[in-house]
């Protein structure tokens, strides 16, 4: 009911502000959705960043009083911003959000309590934009022009077809609901488009996450 589930919610904000700091933005984004911004974050510790989230949802089930508790997982997408250092404007933070909702639909596809993480590489093409780098993110890994990170198995992870991801991606900007900000309040109020102005620091991870119910 909606009690349990604004106890998780609050459990939620505590566990995850042991993750991450009070420069960091941590967002509401909608539902069981989370949207995070690690600013100032190094590339090379994205993927341990991610495995501590994974591990601070599953590790530990959700009181919910009266000796009740339930065990949650959640699935993580994320990517840094500026996609390509040496490109900083190549790609806009709408579509860096974009992005990483691939690996976040890739991680729940793959069987979630995972995380999928999308890098550019020496190969990514900019001459063709990135609209169509983010439309065609399964041929882009093909041809080597992005590279994939995963908790999971790369043999055992269920790639969307373009089509696919085009049908069932939110847009960042596709509607203006409130957001709810854990714990800072900063972007308390703002809607999905004004919110993209969040993290331009060189460097930024972007997570989005979804909790899931186990």
């Amino acid at each position: 009911g909606h009690a349990a589930g604004d106890m998780v919610l609050i459990q939620m904000r505590d566990r995850l502000e042991k993750v991450f700091r009070e420069s960091d933005y941590l967002v509401r984004w909608g539902g069981e959705e989370f949207l995070v911004v690690a600013r100032a974050t190094s590339r090379t510790k994205a993927e341990q960043l991610a495995e501590r989230i994974r591990h601070t949802i599953s590790g530990t089930p959700f009181a919910l009083g009266g000796e009740r508790y339930l065990s949650k997982t959640c699935s993580v997408g994320f990517t840094c911003f500026p996609f390509l250092p040496e490109h900083p404007g190549f790609m806009s933070w709408q579509q860096t959000v974009e992005l990483a909702d691939h690996g976040l639909y890739t991680a729940k596809r793959s069987g979630r309590d995972a995380w999928v993480g999308l890098h550019g590489t020496e190969s990514t093409v900019i001459e063709g934009g990135p609209e169509q780098l983010v439309a065609s993110v399964t041929k882009t890994l093909e041809s080597g022009g992005l590279r994939l990170s995963s908790s999971i198995p790369l043999p055992s992870l269920q790639l969307d077809s373009p089509a696919q991801a085009c049908n069932e991606l939110p847009s960042p900007c596709a509607s203006h609901g409130d957001a709810n900000v854990l714990p800072n309040g900063h972007l308390d109020g703002l809607n999905p488009c004004e919110r993209r102005t969040v993290g331009r620091a060189a460097h930024s991870l972007t997570v989005p996450l979804e909790v899931i119910k186990q």
